[in-house]
């Protein structure tokens, strides 16, 4: 339902916008992205001084990009619900007026349509106003008060709350992590108003020149295109229905010749009349047959039993498990090869589900072996063993806290690294295990 607000609501006529709150954002060094000389990375403080939290109070109109901004020290329903009622009839005033003409059926029949397809319905007031604003918001509990809800309603503004895990539906958390980095990214704030100044400053200037955000823009209609035509042909937009046979040269047959599995075995006698030798051919062809063998071929094929599937239907509608499980389930629903299932093929899915190929083909196998109990458990992760001991971390800290070489102001991290191995103390070691090993310190190195 969200996703047909953002594509068909502001052909109807209806305004669209998405509401989040976004922080708290402390009042300490914020690491950002910045040009600096090799071997001298930025230095942030270790030590700061925490004086206050800021949040922010957004609301976003994907489709001309403008967005209000309020930041806030605390973002409580009595902080909340006046600025959003304030910034909504500001917006509403801005609007056409009404149609005056439909009856109150057809009143209701607008915002009964936009409730379609929903597991929980808002139960509508006897009497609504024309429909004139569709409000994304997530599923926060201060969104859900009976108050603001009858003015959202007494407004003609109909509230969508995005579903738990679904927090990628709200435009407005898009624009929030693009204003965060151009507001705080290598700043170091001391007090909650700077936070706040610098967030609406940086509202302001994007308001200035905004960029429209559109629901499966070039990026998906690509996507979608590309499964259907197939075959892309390099250099231009055309595609055919069939891969195009093209003559290796002498180059590719040596760069692919050491695959095995591109190889074909033929007999041919040598010319000395010596025995007859088996000697191994690179052929193109073997490698072409192998690549067309080996696509979209399904060795898992899921089957679920009645009792199976009505479990993953109550695991999608409860909506309560975590994103990849959810997904999972999804797959397993659309790949059912039983006589009640879709038996969709890998494409299909891929294309529905938003997924890749590599997924699917995990789901599938997983579920060959552990059935159900694969959709909510996650793949079994193995961390590579400790490079260096007690001792030689001991090592390590010793030379951070020793005087630095001769022309240098202070130790960097890589090159403590490279001390660290021209000493002898172990094996060769990443500037990353150094940071990471110094910052489990409580000393202060200067």
């Amino acid at each position: 339902m969200i996703e047909a607000a953002y594509q068909v609501g502001e052909a109807q006529g209806l305004a669209v916008w998405t509401e989040d709150e976004a922080g708290p954002y402390q009042t300490r060094p914020i690491p950002g992205h910045g040009w600096r000389p090799v071997g001298e990375p930025a230095h942030y403080p270790h030590e700061y001084l925490r004086n206050g939290t800021a949040k922010v109070l957004t609301l976003f109109h994907p489709r001309t990009g403008m967005v209000r901004v309020a930041g806030v020290t605390q973002s409580t329903n009595a902080v909340l619900h006046p600025w959003l009622k304030a910034q909504l009839s500001a917006i509403l005033a801005t609007l056409l007026p009404p149609v005056v003409g439909p009856t109150p059926a057809e009143i209701r029949a607008v915002w009964e349509r936009w409730q379609e397809g929903l597991s929980v319905r808002i139960t509508l007031p006897n009497e609504l106003p024309p429909l004139r604003m569709l409000l994304i918001l997530d599923n926060l509990t201060g969104h859900y008060t009976p108050d603001f809800v009858l003015w959202l309603f007494d407004h003609g503004i109909l509230p969508l709350y995005t579903p738990l895990g679904g927090s990628w539906l709200n435009l407005a958390e898009s624009i929030q992590r693009i204003l965060k980095r151009r507001a705080l990214d290598g700043q170091h704030p001391q007090s909650a108003q700077e936070i706040i100044d610098w967030w609406e400053a940086t509202a302001r200037a994007w308001n200035r020149e905004p960029t429209p955000f559109i629901w499966g823009g070039k990026r998906a209609q690509r996507r979608a295109r590309s499964w259907a035509r197939g075959h892309r042909l390099g250099g231009s937009g055309g595609y055919t229905t069939r891969p195009v046979r093209r003559r290796l040269t002498v180059f590719d047959q040596w760069q692919s010749s050491s695959q095995m599995t591109h190889q074909k075995t033929v007999k041919v006698h040598l010319i000395d009349r010596r025995d007859a030798a088996t000697l191994i051919f690179r052929c193109p062809q073997a490698r072409r047959d192998s690549r067309e063998r080996s696509v979209m071929r399904k060795v898992y094929h899921v089957v679920l039993t009645a009792v199976e599937r009505g479990k993953l239907h109550t695991l999608i509608t409860q909506g309560t498990a975590a994103a990849r499980a959810l997904t999972r389930a999804r797959v397993l629903l659309k790949a059912d090869e039983s006589p009640n299932g879709p038996a969709w093929t890998d494409a299909q899915i891929i294309a529905a589900l938003d997924v890749s190929r590599p997924t699917v083909a995990r789901v599938r196998q997983r579920f060959a072996t552990e059935r159900l109990a694969a959709v909510g458990r996650h793949a079994p992760t193995t961390r590579p063993a400790p490079k260096v001991d007690g001792e030689q971390e001991a090592y390590l800290i010793a030379l951070a806290c020793s005087p630095p070489p001769r022309g240098r102001e202070r130790w960097t991290l890589r090159l403590l690294a490279e001390r660290y191995v021209v000493l002898g103390y172990g094996e060769p070691i990443s500037h990353e295990w150094v940071r990471q090993t110094l910052k489990k310190t409580v000393s202060s190195r200067g």
